[in-house]
């Protein structure tokens, strides 16, 4: 559980500035060095907007400050990683080489989230979160919400959906670096594009528990372009790409042993560099760079 080891209210609500958690730039990383807003981060909002929910408005509602900050994970952590009901495969880590697993599927966690928080958060809050949900919903062709959320998050969307003064919002348009876990996001309406980088901070890849072992490539500036294809990294893309051919990487042609069965560290690799991020300009536009270093080259 992403909530394990949690001790008090103020450690959950909490930024980091190093190891595993949310940072201020709306970065979230699990297991020391590695991108994880789509996967761990994603289940510890879960888990605790349905926390939340339960004791506000009793006894037990919290009143720490940092209760804010979970609002912001919504804003900043959340809502430039989601796609049009998708949330961006490079925020999963392993994950996406699970059976079944599936970026509009994980989406719909995050939005069947937002919608809960949406319940108990501030009114200004609660009504630039409904206004997101409701954009995403519906703009999801490949995945209907309604018919394959769980009972208890469908109940918590549909009214959201039915309600007239509710008006889904525009899509969301910026340029975000995510600095603290080697990622790049830009946003544009009817596309995005989003780019896997790796530092001596971020591993290139994770592969345990046997799982995605030919990651080797996914963090040496790995590219995807969101458009309307909305299928394209759900509909089985990874048990079916070349790992070898991953859209933007440079890499040589020689084999590579899958993750595990060799050397220690081709489980977690990182490299020597610290020269990878980006900078901004009006949150529009910036540039990203990332010093290369290949492994075992």
């Amino acid at each position: 559980s992403a909530l394990a080891g949690v001790g008090n209210e103020r450690n959950v609500f909490a930024y980091v500035t190093s190891g595993d958690g949310f940072y201020a730039d709306g970065s979230f990383i699990q297991h020391n060095t590695h991108a994880y807003t789509g996967g761990y981060g994603l289940y510890l909002i879960n888990e605790l907007a349905v926390v939340l929910e339960a004791v506000a408005g009793t006894p037990w509602n919290i009143t720490d400050p940092g209760l804010a900050n979970v609002y912001r994970w919504v804003d900043d952590a959340f809502d430039p990683l989601l796609y049009r009901g998708g949330i961006m495969s490079h925020s999963q880590g392993r994950e996406i080489s699970r059976s079944g697993s599936s970026e509009h599927g994980y989406g719909h966690v995050a939005l069947g989230a937002i919608a809960r928080i949406a319940r108990f958060a501030p009114p200004a809050d609660a009504a630039r979160f409904r206004a997101l949900v409701k954009q995403h919903v519906q703009a999801d062709a490949f995945r209907n919400f309604i018919s394959s959320a769980p009972l208890a998050s469908a109940a918590i969307v549909k009214p959201i959906l039915d309600d007239t003064a509710v008006v889904a919002r525009a899509p969301r348009q910026g340029l975000f670096v995510f600095g603290g876990m080697d990622r790049v996001v830009a946003q544009r309406g009817d596309w995005a594009y989003a780019v896997s980088l790796s530092s001596k901070r971020i591993s290139k890849y994770e592969s345990i528990n046997g799982e995605n072992l030919r990651g080797w490539y996914l963090g040496d500036g790995a590219a995807y372009l969101y458009n309307g294809d909305l299928a394209q990294y759900s509909d089985a893309y990874w048990p079916t790409v070349d790992p070898y051919r991953l859209a933007g990487v440079t890499l040589d042609n020689r084999p590579r042993a899958d993750a595990g069965t060799s050397s220690p560290n081709t489980r977690d690799p990182r490299t020597t560099k610290s020269w990878v991020g980006g900078s901004l300009v009006d949150g529009l536009y910036g540039a990203a760079g990332m010093d290369h270093e290949a492994a075992q080259s």
